[in-house]
């Protein structure tokens, strides 16, 4: 449980029961992460987190701070059968694409296209996702993107008020960091997605100017007077990012 005895914190998964708080700062998803399920079980974080069952290396580890059994009656009686499936909704993918999981999608462009395409085809441009695919209907319809803090009146905008705003497009490469992890295992074994060479691809986006949308939100170019540093992302599948505002 959540600060239990001298503070510990304890779940569970199937019948056992776990002392965790010595992992807690150095799980790799963040200490925020594993918090929510801090008290309770994990089996409904793992099934959506299914990368906890691409190795055995998660399981190995939780075997190490087991504290406990519950008894049958304490076991919760849902069943994975019992729960909806998160990735239900998810797009349907490229056959040619090179696939390292389904559940969430990761998968690599083949080797072929990129040295025959400056620009990705978009169903062979690699996947990199770490939940379910967000759904957003194709008009828009109820999408919000809402900027707030310091430097800022805080706004709220539909799709159609940035489709308004003046569109860009730039040619741009992105390139997982975990790109050709397979290769550290000639030295050693490494953990995480066994990337090969694909999981790099082109494309042209479109869009609006981050710039614009700030201006429009009274944040102009003097953004040193304003105290802002960063801009902080936070996206609809839960990802989180930042860049500094010079950008």
């Amino acid at each position: 449980h959540k600060g239990g005895p001298g503070g510990r914190v304890w779940v569970s998964y199937k019948d056992g029961v776990y002392d965790i708080t010595e992992f807690v700062e150095g799980h790799p998803g963040g200490a925020q992460k594993i918090m929510l399920a801090a008290g309770g079980r994990v089996d409904p974080y793992w099934r959506l987190y299914r990368q906890h069952f691409s190795t055995g290396f998660p399981l190995e580890a939780l075997s190490e701070m087991r504290v406990a059994t519950l008894h049958p009656s304490e076991v919760a009686s849902a069943s994975d059968d019992d729960m909806p499936d998160p990735y239900a909704s998810d797009p349907i993918r490229s056959n040619d694409l090179i696939y390292h999981g389904s559940c969430p999608c990761n998968a690599e462009t083949p080797e072929w296209v990129s040295a025959e395409n400056w620009l990705t085809p978009n169903e062979l441009f690699y996947v990199r996702h770490h939940h379910p695919v967000p759904v957003v209907p194709s008009d828009g319809a109820g999408y919000k993107l809402t900027v707030k803090g310091e430097g800022v009146a805080e706004r709220t905008f539909t799709l159609d008020e940035l489709r308004r705003l003046p569109k860009k497009e730039i040619p741009i490469t992105i390139q997982c960091a975990g790109n050709r992890r397979s290769h550290f295992d000639i030295v050693r074994k490494a953990q995480g997605i066994p990337w090969n060479t694909g999981a790099v691809s082109t494309a042209v986006f479109g869009g609006v100017l981050l710039r614009d949308v700030l201006k429009q939100c009274g944040l102009d170019e003097d953004s040193d007077v304003a105290g802002v540093e960063h801009v902080h992302f936070h996206s609809l599948d839960d990802m989180q990012a930042s860049i500094p505002i010079t950008k």
